[in-house]
């Protein structure tokens, strides 16, 4: 009858503890090396995280993608000018030339990248506030507008981030 009573009681004392595979000593469950005998414990959170694959970052896998968006975007801007021809003519066929240079990787073009990608937010900025009327195409222009600014502001951004 005494060994039944001790058993339970023994059990509350270990909640939340883990017994070593090797000596049997109860361990905290964040334990990495046995305290008695020196086992590696495996139920450690810091030997269960394996990274197999190779380090990198989403930045490093977005350049070319936003690149490529970019040179379409501008590809669009080339063939259908909206509002001063020759000034978003001038920006579009640059901006497209050094997205082009930057999806290539030419290291020299991304200098010039972010000056560009600035230059065409601010267009985008100005294509948005000269499209504040009820109509509906002043409405697509908007919306161009704010697509301009939102990919080039992220263009410039990830070509800030692969320069360092």
């Amino acid at each position: 009858m005494a060994n039944t009573k001790a058993a339970p009681q023994e059990a509350s004392e270990h909640v939340g503890l883990y017994p070593c595979p090797m000596c049997a000593t109860f361990v905290e469950p964040k334990t990495a090396i046995c305290p008695s005998c020196g086992e590696v414990l495996k139920h450690s959170p810091r030997f269960a995280v394996v990274r197999t694959g190779p380090d990198s970052d989403w930045k490093e896998r977005a350049l070319p993608i936003v690149a490529v968006i970019w040179v379409l975007i501008q590809a669009g801007a080339l063939f259908f000018p909206n509002g001063n021809a020759y000034m978003g003519t001038v920006l579009a066929g640059v901006s497209a030339l050094t997205a082009a240079g930057i999806m290539f990787r030419v290291d020299w073009m991304s200098g010039i990248g972010k000056f560009v990608c600035g230059a065409i937010a601010v267009r985008g900025g100005f294509l948005i506030f000269s499209s504040l009327s009820d109509s509906p195409r002043d409405t697509w222009s908007a919306i161009a507008g704010a697509t301009i600014i939102i990919v080039s502001t992220l263009l410039g951004y990830l070509i800030h981030y692969n320069e360092e």
